[in-house]
């Protein structure tokens, strides 16, 4: 095996030690990812307020100042009170606690969420730098090609100015060239827009792979890795985003009703009151309050039934996802390994191809084919080469997307497709 083989190769141990943190870099400058991020101090501050709510009391300080004239003098006296408050939630019925719970489901929701926009960006811009590599090869095949086409013309020339070839054929092999040098802007382009999008990611950013990362993995680990994967639908990020939704917003209907019955608190002040001319005065009160809403033009009604709503929502969502992603991975799986026999035969086909070709060559110019022929041989080890790299490109392209059916992250667990993990079975 000669320049695709050894690209594909020998240079993607070199790849795959900068292709992870390169790709787990622009995921983290993602805007779609960071819009998620950036509610996290959010999310924790919900669930702490409610936990506090349980345990800590409300205090406030107050602070009033005020000048009064005595009725029926001219006598203006100047007073101040200072007032510290403390109210302690005594009892609610469980509606605090349950309002708790809303907080704490609805965060794990929310984390499930975080995970799978990570996911889900990473598989995003993965196949954009997999698509690049894809064309830049493409681009390298299609130079070499037309290196090869141009020695073929050069030899076309040679025989026509001795008169052993027709100027039809000559004209052919000119056209045959030309025809693959315009093959050469499509290649750019795609490959520009691709770089315009990253950039848009990370203005500064050096990508310079050139060849696919794993493909020395796989030659040496094939699927065993993944196959060491057990799948539980139930607990993919995807499953657990709606399962934790559902369950907070059935809590948040239950503390939205108990609310109903009122609540129990205990309230404490104590005061400090100064007048000009006079002592201090320093007072306390405490005091046992039971609260109950008589009516409250059913708002609390309508929490609570658009609660229990979006409860049910969510709970369809999490089985119709649940159920489906156990056709989905079986689906993806066998891709994965159709993938992978094509991997491996394609690898097989170009070596045979190149040194038909290069049997062809000789011959043709000896004089013993003719150039369509040679055109033929051409054209088989081009198709041979661009299958090869399609190959090695959906190998990469179907494995990541299984490590995401699982709900994992090549970028968060690197012993995935790295080549000298000592690799465990994985259990959730």
């Amino acid at each position: 095996m000669k320049f695709l083989i050894l690209l594909i190769i020998s240079n993607s141990a070199m790849a795959a030690q900068q292709f992870i943190p390169t790709l787990k870099k622009l995921i983290e400058l993602d805007p779609s990812f960071k819009e998620v991020e950036n509610l996290q101090e959010y999310n924790q501050l919900v669930e702490k307020s409610s936990l506090s709510k349980l345990i800590i009391p409300d205090v406030s300080f107050s602070y009033s100042k005020s000048k009064d004239e005595v009725i029926g003098t001219n006598i203006e006296v100047n007073s101040e009170l200072t007032r510290l408050n403390l109210r302690y939630s005594l009892f609610s019925f469980g509606s605090d606690f349950k309002e708790f719970k809303s907080n704490q489901y609805g965060h794990n929701s929310y984390k499930a969420s975080l995970d799978l926009t990570f996911i889900e960006r990473e598989e995003k811009i993965a196949n954009l730098l997999f698509n690049e590599i894809r064309y830049k090869q493409s681009l390298d095949i299609q130079n070499e090609i037309i290196k090869l086409k141009e020695n073929g013309f050069k030899i076309a020339k040679a025989k026509y100015t001795r008169g052993s070839l027709s100027k039809n054929d000559l004209i052919r092999v000119n056209l045959d060239l030309i025809n693959s040098k315009s093959e050469i802007i499509n290649l750019k382009q795609e490959i520009a827009a691709i770089t315009i999008e990253l950039n848009g990611l990370d203005p500064n950013i050096k990508n310079e792979f050139k060849v696919f990362p794993w493909s020395n993995f796989f030659s040496k680990h094939g699927l065993k890795r993944i196959n060491k994967i057990q799948f539980k639908p139930e607990n993919t990020p995807l499953s657990q985003k709606y399962k934790n939704f559902s369950i907070a917003q059935e809590e948040r209907a239950n503390s939205e009703f108990l609310k109903h019955l009122g609540s129990f608190s205990v309230n404490y002040s104590r005061d400090l009151y100064q007048q000009e001319d006079s002592q201090d005065a320093y007072g306390w009160s405490a005091s046992l309050v039971y609260t109950l809403p008589l009516f409250e033009n059913f708002n609390r009604q309508k929490e609570v039934q658009q609660a229990k709503a979006s409860a049910r929502t969510a709970k369809s969502y999490y089985l119709y996802y649940k159920n489906i992603q156990n056709k989905d991975i079986d689906s993806k799986i066998e891709l994965l390994k159709i993938s992978y026999e094509v991997f491996k035969d394609r690898l097989n086909t170009l070596k045979d191809s190149e040194m038909i070709f290069k049997n062809v060559l000789k011959r043709f110019n000896k004089g013993l084919i003719s150039v369509n022929d040679l055109f033929i041989e051409q054209d088989r080890l081009l198709t041979t080469k661009r299958l090869t790299n399609t190959a090695v490109y959906n190998l990469h392209k179907n494995y990541l997307s299984v490590v995401h059916r699982h709900g994992l992250s090549v970028s968060k667990m690197p012993e995935l497709v790295k080549e000298t993990y000592y690799f465990q079975k994985l259990h959730y």
